[in-house]
């Protein structure tokens, strides 16, 4: 019988080191699509500040613009002030 059978086992490609990197820097963050008038951009927001009232406010307002649909969470935004905003929130 073989000792292997029913056992899963990690199939290694090459670049695979790079690929856990990337996504071991995205671990705990939630993608978000940010912008306005067809300028947008995918921002990985940490989960701890998703619950943040200046984030949750933004949520909401971008609900009246977007509607609820499935895929990626969008932020009716100027990308720049989001990212400050962001930044000013992780740093607190």
């Amino acid at each position: 019988m073989d000792e292997n059978r029913g056992k899963y086992m990690r199939l290694v490609r090459s670049g695979c080191k790079k690929m856990e990197k990337k996504e071991e820097g995205r671990k705990h963050k939630v993608p978000m699509l940010v912008g306005k008038e067809g300028n947008f951009e995918k921002i990985w927001v940490p989960i701890k500040v998703i619950n943040h009232h200046r984030i949750v406010e933004l949520l909401d307002k971008s609900q009246d613009e977007f509607g609820y649909h499935q895929g990626l969470l969008r932020i009716y935004c100027d990308i720049a002030s989001f990212k400050n905003m962001l930044r000013s929130i992780t740093n607190n």
